[in-house]
């Protein structure tokens, strides 16, 4: 949770860990609106990432809706998913391609999509680049 002396929360997140497999899942990253541009997100899945190397977390996996037009047809909703994956690639994390996983719900292209592509953050040898 990030938050400020006031107690006013700005954003929180919550990651799962499989000691068995040594890996994490991503499930939710979220930054208040307002205080855009001022590392709140940054903050965040930094702290996800250490307690991830903590852990003993090869990596994170986490989803991100396409960034492909093909994909996403609604201008609005193809921008703010190609503001999210680039907000994770400084920090290494790259989306895994050519797999079953992105294969689509259903058949035909919907607003917004019915699946996602599955990202790959590498926490264990990849520091954030900065």
């Amino acid at each position: 949770v990030a938050e400020n002396t006031r107690n006013r929360v700005y954003g929180f997140a919550i990651l799962s860990h499989d000691p068995r497999l040594n890996f994490s899942y991503l499930d939710y990253l979220a930054a208040d609106k307002e205080p855009v541009g001022r590392g709140i997100g940054g903050a965040l899945y930094t702290r996800l990432r250490e307690e991830a190397s903590v852990l003993g977390s090869t990596g994170i996996f986490f989803e991100c809706l396409p960034d492909d037009p093909a994909l996403c047809r609604d201008p609005d909703v193809l921008s703010q998913n190609k503001a999210r994956l680039r907000f994770y690639e400084p920090f290494g994390a790259r989306p895994i391609i050519n797999t079953a996983y992105e294969t689509p719900v259903t058949p035909v292209v919907t607003i917004p999509p019915t699946w996602s592509s599955m990202i790959w953050d590498m926490t264990s040898s990849s520091p954030p680049v900065t």
